[in-house]
């Protein structure tokens, strides 16, 4: 983000990123997958990428939330894991592992598995200082009210 502030112009990888974000933002899921398996792969396989960890790790965040979106939980469980491996790898992009961290959770409340949510939102506490840090916050406190409330509904009454 501050090197685009000082540049002011987005390189190719960053416009399949807006391109496919929208796309996914869109609900267009299988538009966003293939821009990301054909126009992605070949920015991956560029050797002359010096972010190709960031790159790479852009491609796994929007795979794995387009997989969610289409409910291939599975895929999506395994695509978003490896983007979390890249953690402590990124040099521009460090908001994508507490983002992922973010969807992998979305994922858990879609599926009512609320302590596999909530340990995915928990796991964002360790991140600091990237782009949309309060956005993320302010989505994670709204999930944390639909798992109280969800649990809280499911609790037998006490005679």
């Amino acid at each position: 983000m501050k090197e685009f502030s000082q540049k002011q112009t987005f390189d190719q990888f960053d416009e399949l990123s807006v391109r496919c974000d929208g796309l996914r933002e869109g609900h267009q899921w299988d538009q966003c997958l293939a821009i990301l398996d054909h126009e992605f792969t070949d920015i991956l396989a560029d050797p002359k990428n010096q972010t190709v960890r960031d790159y790479f790790a852009m491609y796994l965040y929007l795979k794995g939330s387009c997989q969610k979106g289409k409910k291939l939980y599975d895929e999506a469980e395994l695509t978003l894991r490896k983007a979390l491996k890249e953690s402590g790898k990124l040099t521009k992009e460090t908001w994508l592992i507490p983002f992922s961290w973010l969807v992998l959770g979305e994922m858990y409340l879609e599926l009512k598995k609320w302590d596999d949510a909530t340990a995915c939102f928990d796991a964002t506490k360790n991140y600091k200082d990237y782009d949309w840090e309060k956005v993320l916050a302010v989505r994670i406190f709204g999930w944390r009210q639909t798992i109280k409330k969800q649990t809280a509904a499911n609790q037998p009454t006490k005679k």
